[in-house]
């Protein structure tokens, strides 16, 4: 008999718009095909986010880049993004870490500030300004520490005295940290 009953919601874009399909999983072993009219841009597999398992799936990095930019779910955006990390050579991926240094979720921003590293040298100076924003202004301070550790480790080169000082007096302590490089030997006490 079957163990289990997963419901999973499909969604395939057509034209950019999804098309939504249920299905229910009941075997171990289920394979599901559905008819249209040309091919898709992309088939968001669990759409919704609710199952719980590991999910391995071959997607393009135009697959990619259409889920980050349409997929409507913070999970969506998510995957896009550190799967689009292993594909930074391409400039289109980069481009989309780029894009979500300004994503509305502050984790997802803070992700992005990780793959800066990685960006040809044009794009890191393309992006200094947003970064040294960010080290300033984000309203979370997990990324402004983020930001600071970058200006610190991928620009040693350019004048971030002024931010430094700044940042060097942020309410939060991982700020603050960050601002001193996390070096053992520097002391914050707290006011």
């Amino acid at each position: 008999g079957n163990v289990y009953k997963i419901p999973l919601a499909i969604d395939i874009y057509l034209n950019n718009q999804a098309q939504r399909k249920e299905v229910v999983i009941d075997k171990q072993i289920q394979t599901s095909s559905f008819s249209v009219n040309s091919e898709p841009q992309l088939i968001n597999v669990d759409a919704e986010k609710a199952v719980l398992a590991v999910k391995h799936e071959s997607k393009t990095m135009q697959e990619y880049i259409f889920q980050y930019q349409n997929a409507p779910l913070f999970l969506d955006r998510y995957e896009a993004v550190t799967k689009l990390e292993s594909l930074k050579n391409e400039k289109a991926a980069r481009g989309i870490l780029i894009k979500a240094l300004d994503d509305k979720n502050w984790y997802i921003r803070q992700t992005a500030l990780k793959f800066v590293p990685s960006l040809y040298p044009d794009e890191k100076n393309q992006v200094y300004d947003k970064i040294k924003s960010m080290a300033l202004t984000d309203e979370r301070s997990y990324v402004r520490a983020e930001a600071v550790t970058v200006l610190r480790s991928v620009y040693p080169e350019k004048d971030n005295k002024d931010i430094f000082n700044t940042t060097a007096n942020d309410k939060a302590y991982s700020v603050k940290r960050a601002t001193l490089g996390n070096k053992p030997n520097n002391v914050l006490i707290a006011p």
